[in-house]
């Protein structure tokens, strides 16, 4: 789940200036000033906003809210949308991407326990670092392949169909889990 929520970050990341240059025609320094000035903030805002959000949705919800809108933006993103839905887009699904690593202490706390979650957490930045090698690497490929993004956009869409997926059987089984608790209590 969170290999491939970072995944799509890193490949929205890696492509989005050859993507504003090829589809809205913006020349390289004015894509690149527009992905940095588009990266940087709605990372940060989202590691804020997203965990304070999840001390109230839990962590699950949180999860399954964030697929949903980052299936829902890459979507849009592959229509090839004008430049301000583009942009609002990108907002969005980076807001997504660091929100992965402000939660994902917490959720693993929820899952295992505040005692086992930092060996964990070692396991989980593994993934991220996975991640941010196939995402762009992936995204780089289909593009070459298909000379076009579309590709690359809907299979990172259905990567992250499978992350809610995840998302969803983890809320289920943390709410079981809670349930049998309550029963012995």
């Amino acid at each position: 789940m969170f290999f491939l929520n970072i995944c799509a970050g890193i490949m929205l990341i890696a492509l989005a200036s050859p993507m504003l240059q090829e589809l809205h025609h913006l020349s390289e320094m004015r894509a690149a000033l527009l992905v940095g000035l588009i990266v940087g903030i709605p990372n940060g805002a989202g590691r804020l906003a997203w965990s304070a959000a999840s001390d109230y949705l839990g962590r699950s919800g949180t999860f399954i809210i964030m697929f949903l809108l980052e299936l829902a933006a890459f979507a849009v993103l592959a229509t090839s949308p004008a430049l301000g839905v583009f942009e609002a887009c990108v907002v969005l699904i980076l807001t997504c991407y660091g929100a992965g690593f402000a939660i994902s202490p917490a959720f693993l706390a929820d899952m295992f326990g505040t005692r086992h979650a930092g060996a964990i957490y070692g396991v989980l930045l593994t993934a991220w670092g996975a991640g941010g090698v196939v995402g762009p690497q992936l995204g780089a490929f289909l593009r070459e392949a298909t000379h076009n993004y579309t590709a690359s956009l809907h299979a990172i869409t259905a990567a992250l169909a499978l992350a809610l997926v995840l998302a969803l059987i983890l809320a289920a089984l943390l709410y079981l889990s809670l349930a049998r608790s309550r029963r012995r209590a």
